[in-house]
């Protein structure tokens, strides 16, 4: 940005930052990363930060704001200064700016793209310190999972298996109760038919089962 600044171009520029970078609300920005996403995201659906509810008043009082050249601090101290966020606020100027400075996780993670509107299309990608992109590609594309998470998670499925079969056997007793008198041909062909159905409900169960694990693996990873 400062090298930007030496020279004679001048397009409209955005800088992007996190919302724990970003954050001017004194509670919020001490929070955890995880917890500062979320309680931003609470603050500002109930509209109860005030940071926020300001940022489509200013941006629409100056729409050429991303013509002046600042980096992530000097546009903190700005937005403090006018009780806007600078994080919606640099996502507004984004939208309109031709130089778009942000860190390559935002760029390599295809969530965070969609959420900032970031597209590679008629877009040029200039890669500074190129040589981490492999591993900020590698982290972004991993999770750490412990024992105790494990663990817990072959519990749970556990668990799910036993109800699973617990239901599957009482249906079968059912069935069998009802149709227990019937002539052995009829009886039978149900067994077949029943047969049919506890091979779906099984592997019914066991998709069940492989998407519970999946799911408690990404909300503790």
């Amino acid at each position: 940005m400062n090298e930007l600044n030496t020279t004679g171009y001048r397009p409209r520029v955005a800088v992007l930052g996190s919302r724990q970078q970003s954050c001017l609300h004194p509670k919020v920005q001490k929070l955890p990363t995880a917890a500062c996403n979320q309680a931003c995201r609470s603050l500002t659906s109930k509209r109860a930060c005030k940071w926020h509810n300001n940022v489509e008043q200013f941006v629409k009082a100056n729409p050429d704001m991303n013509e002046n050249i600042m980096d992530i601090e000097e546009l903190g101290k700005m937005a403090a200064s006018r009780i806007v966020c600078p994080y919606y606020l640099s996502r507004e100027m984004a939208g309109s700016a031709e130089l778009v400075f942000l860190p390559y996780n935002y760029l390599v993670d295809a969530k965070t793209r969609t959420g900032l509107g970031i597209t590679f299309e008629n877009s040029i990608l200039i890669f500074d310190e190129a040589h981490n992109v492999e591993s900020v590609c590698s982290d972004a594309a991993s999770f750490d999972l412990t024992a105790v998470v494990l663990a817990g998670a072959i519990e749970e499925a556990g668990m799910a298996a036993e109800i699973a079969l617990g239901q599957a056997e009482g249906a079968n007793r059912n069935v069998a109760d009802e149709y227990g008198t019937m002539r052995k041909s009829e009886y039978n062909l149900i067994g077949s038919r029943l047969e049919n159905d506890c091979c779906t409900s099984t592997q019914q169960n066991r998709n069940i089962l492989s998407f519970f694990l999946v799911f408690l693996l990404i909300i503790t990873s």
